[in-house]
């Protein structure tokens, strides 16, 4: 059985400008991968055909803004964002939750928590998939056909082909290399040989997020306060001493 969304009518795409100002009110400090983000997503939207899902890995250290800026995206499209954290998947028992454990294994009548969350889906989907270097490496050969086709089949037989998926993979591999030399980021995941030659050629996009300057470090934690103070409905300043430790 084929499911497909029965919404004929995609996402109005935002402008260049409206996207990378959404993007960069949440995100510090990634000007190119936000910009770069901003592009591939517009082009995507404006597409007229095919259902193949848009597929960008975010490679970079802890802490430079690759998960908030997925969040961002979401937000900026006007939809949620839908996160497997890859650790989850680490072996080849908890692999099969991903898709669905095979018919008459437990848990099998449930079809697959990716299935699920795109059949849920009636408009874009923003899925990331979170430090993917930590899955149990035969679950990526089985996305292949997904990223490559548009569809996924879940443990029990049905076929999702989902019009308009966003795939976001960050990962923390080679984060000290990556974040030394992001416009290296291709060839040294290439050369760690941990993913396959075949599954970094279905990404269409690798946009490294490098380390964060001292100026940025500084503007990140000023932004984190306000959104805390904002929160909480409090007034809240940060000592500039304590900001010039950042430096």
């Amino acid at each position: 059985m084929l499911f497909r969304s029965e919404q004929e009518a995609l996402t109005p795409v935002p402008t260049q400008e409206e996207l990378v100002s959404q993007l960069s009110a949440r995100v510090i400090g990634q000007e190119k991968a936000i910009d770069d983000l901003a592009l591939f997503t517009r082009g995507w939207l404006s597409r007229k055909e095919g259902g193949k899902p848009l597929v960008v890995m975010l490679p970079g250290p802890t802490g430079t803004g690759k998960t908030e800026l997925c969040k961002a995206l979401a937000e900026a499209l006007g939809t949620s964002l839908v996160r497997f954290d890859m650790g989850e998947f680490e072996n080849s028992y908890k692999a099969t939750n991903l898709f669905g454990s095979s018919v008459g294994y437990l848990g099998s009548e449930q079809g697959g928590r990716l299935p699920n969350a795109i059949r849920q889906s009636d408009g874009v989907l923003v899925v990331l998939f979170d430090e993917v270097e930590k899955a149990y490496h035969d679950l990526w050969q089985g996305m292949l056909a997904f990223f490559d086709e548009g569809r996924v089949t879940d443990s029990l037989g049905t076929v999702v082909a989902p019009k308009n998926t966003i795939c976001l993979m960050s990962t923390n591999l080679k984060s000290d290399e990556i974040g030394d030399n992001p416009e290296k980021a291709e060839d040294i995941l290439r050369e760690s040989k941990h993913f396959s030659r075949e599954f970094l050629g279905r990404v269409n996009k690798i946009l490294p997020m490098p380390r964060l300057s001292p100026e940025d470090q500084i503007e990140l934690s000023k932004l984190l306060v306000r959104r805390l103070g904002k929160e909480y409905e409090v007034q809240l300043s940060i000592d500039s001493e304590a900001l010039a430790l950042l430096q």
